[in-house]
């Protein structure tokens, strides 16, 4: 198991139908496990009615959620510090959204 395909069926199921129209900026939200899980991290995916990179709180008008709203990450998968975590995802992300298989869904319809 790879972090990319894991990410992947993830992705594909949140982006499976259309987003709704006031959606214009998705944000992925890393957080730790529950004290004493295994799982390591999670990553989290919203749909906002705003984009704005100069203001930090932009992501904080969430309007959308896919149904699997989260997942779990192993520490197998992303190391046990959260600077390596982010890391890893922000590459992982990137490169999955610059597919054909997710991009041009997305950068017609969100700023950001």
């Amino acid at each position: 198991m790879t972090l990319d395909s894991t990410l992947a069926p993830w992705l594909e199921q949140a982006l499976q139908s259309p987003l709704p129209d006031e959606v214009v900026g998705l944000s992925f939200n890393l957080s730790e496990g529950a004290a004493g899980d295994d799982a390591g991290f999670c990553i989290e995916l919203v749909g906002t009615d705003r984009f704005d990179a100069q203001d930090p709180d932009w992501a904080c008008d969430e309007v959308w959620a896919p149904e699997a709203r989260e997942i779990e990450l192993p520490y197998s998968l992303t190391g046990h510090h959260w600077e390596d975590c982010l890391a890893a995802l922000h590459t992982a992300l990137l490169q999955a959204l610059a597919t054909p298989r997710f991009g041009p869904r997305l950068t017609a319809q969100v700023q950001g």
